[in-house]
């Protein structure tokens, strides 16, 4: 039997709302149980890739998005979300990859379900 999968879509950055921790926390939760996740940033969601997050005080968004990455979460991001913030290929994180809008398309249309987590 093939395994589940699930499309996760975030547009909201992390330190604003919770939203960034929840939708890792989820796909690190069903990574765990086997599902396969595909996550893309759109929006506000793009500042989750950026490299030296936040003053040590927050919680290290990025440490979960490399965990999730490293169970083998699928992860992209909106180019035109990101270019409009400044974000691009010198300051993300190494396991990030900047695409069109395309491809979540093409991912919801595979994927058993979608999860937006957005404000």
């Amino acid at each position: 039997m093939p395994k589940k999968n699930v499309t996760i879509l975030l547009s909201r950055g992390p330190y604003s709302s919770e939203y960034a921790d929840m939708a890792l926390k989820f796909a690190n939760r069903a990574l765990d149980k086997g599902y396969d996740v595909n996550m893309f940033l759109y929006q506000d969601g793009v500042w989750v890739q950026h490299a030296n997050q936040g003053p040590k005080v927050f919680p290290n968004i990025g440490r979960l998005l490399e965990e999730a990455v490293s169970k083998g979460m699928q992860l992209k991001a909106c180019e035109r979300c990101s270019q409009a913030r400044g974000v691009n290929d010198d300051n993300i994180m190494a396991c990030c990859n900047i695409t069109g809008l395309y491809d979540f398309v093409d991912w919801v249309a595979q994927a058993d379900k979608t999860i937006t987590f957005s404000g």
